[in-house]
Parts: C-alpha cells; structure tokens; sequence
C-alpha cells in the first residue's frame, strides 16, 4: 500500500445533498433528526446544518432537479492550494479552484469509480 497523501486534512466533515427547497429541507432535518444551523449562504443557496456526530455537517445545496444518490463528501483542507499540489503530483485529476461567497475554497475530484468528492479550505 503507498503512503497516504499529505493533504492536510482537519477534523470535521461536510455530506453535500441536492435539495430543491433549501428551507424546506432544513425544516425537516431539524424536525426529524434535531440538527441545528451552523450558517446559511444566499447564493449559492446553501445551508450547513449540525449533526449529533461531532464533526460532521450536513450541507444542503439547493438545484434545480435534485437527483437521488447525487451526494458529495466534502473534506476540510488548511491549504487548498498545496492539496491541489499534492493531488497533482499523483496525477490525481481535479476541477479549478473556486471561491464560494467569501465562505470557502472548493476543489472537486473523483474517486476511481467516478464518485465525486470535495476538498473545502474555510476562509
């Protein structure tokens, strides 16, 4: 097994899921499971709700058509820009960095079955 790459990763992780109604949404995670706001953004419409595992956020992100099993882990990084550098000097492909709101930078990458995952650094 190789080494495991230096990504720089911190405790704590977001589950991204499509929703067509943000509010909605977070009205029934907050009735059904009891998670709580952690923020809200306005555009793009999005909302980060707690969980009771520690750590762990669920990310709402609304779309228009939201496709079942379209979910995206996202892991904090504390420097987006050397786990873009790492992840290339594997060869490992992944999207421009993008800046969210002000909020967080964002680089997405998939697993070899084609699964999408995102790298987030909190600004």
């Amino acid at each position: 097994m190789k080494q495991p790459l230096q990504l720089g990763l911190t405790p704590g992780a977001v589950v991204s899921l499509p929703v067509r109604d943000v509010r909605k949404s977070s009205a029934w995670y907050q009735e059904t499971f009891g998670f709580g706001i952690a923020r809200t953004l306005d555009e793009p419409v999005w909302c980060e709700l707690t969980t009771a595992t520690d750590g762990l956020l669920i990310g709402l992100a609304q779309v228009q058509q939201a496709e079942p099993g379209d979910t995206t882990p996202i892991f904090t990084v504390r420097d987006i820009e050397r786990a873009a550098a790492v992840l290339d000097s594997r060869q490992i492909a992944t999207s421009e960095i993008v800046t969210v709101d002000g909020h967080a930078r964002l680089l997405t990458l998939q697993d070899p079955d084609g699964n999408t995952l995102m790298l987030q650094e909190v600004l």
